[in-house]
């Protein structure tokens, strides 16, 4: 049987190549053992001290005086005397080992049986190698994975692992509880065979993997179809990669999003009913208020109309007082004709149909204004810079546009002042809807569909009294009016309809102002 000490002996001559394998005289046991930095004690075969090296005196507190006593279990302390220990391996001649601990440490205690000259054996060497930090990680480690196992636990999203294989190694509870399965029947099997092949129509698996293989992370898809024992859902499936010490794993997470499905299928089929009605309801009102305003226009005129004979035939029989009130009424009929014009000016913008094509804005800009006589010198002062840019609209609708800001620009100036209207247009360039949450490599790859949109932008300004900030909001509100009648007249429609007019030609309108300092109003259009 080979002796512990004798090996112990040859450690410190292994490095000579011409010494004698001879043992070593015991004399030179102490110095050897004091050469190694692991606690070394050992025992005769009566289990009793017989030597230890430094590091045992250094690490276990052993003294001179143990010498020829048993070792001390207060201080050593295992789950097994220490002494029982030492002699079954004297008596047997097997190893043995075990853990101990001296205070606040730990050791893994080894002890093998030595030999004497006789190959007798003569008692055992107790070997302490410490295994403090070692306990102390494993026992973070296992916290730690039981922690961070509670925690998926608690995640109310299924959580699976497969390995490269697609074999299920662990998931979480909701992963089990949702889809029926146990944790026994799933582990070791692969996903698309679980709950008796039922998997197998989803066949995606294989993408996923290869997917995985090429990059870490897997664009989240929609799945729908027939699951074992849950019926029908609709699932969101996420793939992450993990690597393990080597080993690729895939965690797979499954969201069943079947009832919100049901629910926006529901609540888009309540959107699309009422969606319907309301236009339905809003067709009848427009055409409701159209043919009340076409109507009402007839007796008006009548009024307009009575008023003038009025006026022109009985001057001489009416006092002033009565021509006063001959005169109210005239005017009262005619701001109500400008209202029911407005009106019916806005319907067949809202509800007309709308044909778009090359405009030539230069134009229709001229037309409008050679239109009115006192949109000229010395009444006022519209200037149209340069020369305009083809426009892509619908002529009617532009011009009733240009008509509404030309004549508000004109209207609301101070008393006494020359109006004066600038017109002008530059070139923008607007990206698309939806345009800037997609990203390209190369520029050369962008679809013309995301391209820059080429528009033309017309600006108004004037030199009127302007808008406070505070009333900024109101400006395109239908009838109304941020000025009494008795200061400036108006219907309170007419940028409601500019605004309007706009919106069908695709483009938008806009303003900016500051009281006292006039206004810059403009459109926005594609440009042709």
């Amino acid at each position: 049987m080979p002796s512990s000490l004798d090996h112990i002996r040859t450690h410190a001559v292994s490095q000579q190549q011409d010494a004698p394998t001879a043992e070593l005289p015991d004399a030179d046991l102490p110095g050897i053992l004091d050469s190694l930095d692991i606690p070394i004690i050992v025992v005769a075969r009566d289990c009793k001290v017989a030597r230890f090296n430094q590091a045992a005196a250094d690490a276990l507190g052993f003294e001179s005086s143990d010498i020829g006593r048993l070792p001390c279990n207060s201080r050593l302390i295992g789950e097994q005397d220490i002494q029982i220990l030492a002699a079954e391996v004297i008596a047997c001649g097997t190893p043995s080992q075990c853990e101990i601990r001296n205070g606040d440490r730990w050791f893994q205690l080894r002890i093998a049986p030595y030999c004497g000259a006789n190959r007798q054996i003569e008692g055992a060497v107790l070997t302490f190698t410490n295994v403090t930090a070692f306990r102390a990680s494993l026992a973070q480690a296992i916290y730690e994975r039981e922690y961070t196992k509670t925690i998926i636990n608690t995640v109310a999203q299924p959580l699976v692992v497969v390995d490269a294989d697609l074999q299920v190694q662990t998931g979480n509870r909701a992963f089990y509880t949702l889809f029926g399965l146990s944790r026994d029947a799933t582990r070791g099997a692969r996903i698309s065979n679980l709950a008796n092949h039922g998997w197998n129509s989803l066949a995606l698996w294989a993408s996923i993997k290869e997917n995985l293989l090429q990059n870490s992370e897997f664009e989240t898809i929609e799945v729908e179809g027939d699951f074992p024992g849950i019926g029908r859902r609709t699932v969101l499936l996420d793939a992450h990669r993990l690597d393990r010490a080597g080993q690729m794993l895939m965690l797979i997470g499954l969201r069943d999003i079947t009832a919100q499905k049901l629910q926006e299928a529901t609540l888009e089929r309540i959107v699309d009913e009422r969606t319907v009605a309301l236009r339905e309801t809003v067709g009848e009102l427009e055409a409701f208020s159209y043919s009340i305003a076409h109507d009402m226009r007839a007796p008006l005129r009548g009024m307009q109309g009575f008023a003038g004979i009025l006026a022109e035939d009985y001057a001489n029989v009416l006092d002033s007082q009565g021509m006063d009130y001959l005169g109210r009424i005239a005017n009262s009929a005619r701001r109500l004709d400008h209202l029911i014009q407005d009106v019916l000016n806005y319907s067949k913008i809202a509800k007309g149909q709308v044909v778009i094509a090359p405009l030539e804005l230069d134009r229709v800009m001229h037309d409008v204004v050679d239109t009115y006589p006192n949109w000229h010198l010395p009444h006022a002062d519209v200037q149209i810079q340069g020369t305009l840019p083809m426009v892509m609209g619908n002529e009617a609708f532009l011009t009733q546009c240009i008509s509404n800001l030309v004549s508000n620009a004109i209207k609301f100036v101070l008393p006494g002042r020359v109006p004066r209207v600038r017109i002008w247009a530059e070139e923008v360039s607007v990206l698309p809807p939806g345009s800037k949450d997609k990203k390209h490599d190369e520029p050369n790859s962008i679809p013309p569909s995301l391209l820059p949109l080429p528009q033309v932008r017309v600006y108004f300004e004037d030199n009127g009294i302007g808008i406070a900030p505070e009333k900024h909001p109101r400006i395109f509100r239908m009838f109304e009016r941020i000025h009494p009648t008795t200061e400036y007249e108006g219907t309170g429609i007419g940028l409601t309809i500019a605004r309007r007019a706009v919106e069908r030609m695709g483009g938008e309108i806009g303003f900016d102002s500051q009281l006292n300092h006039g206004s810059k109003f403009w459109i926005q259009l594609n440009r042709a």
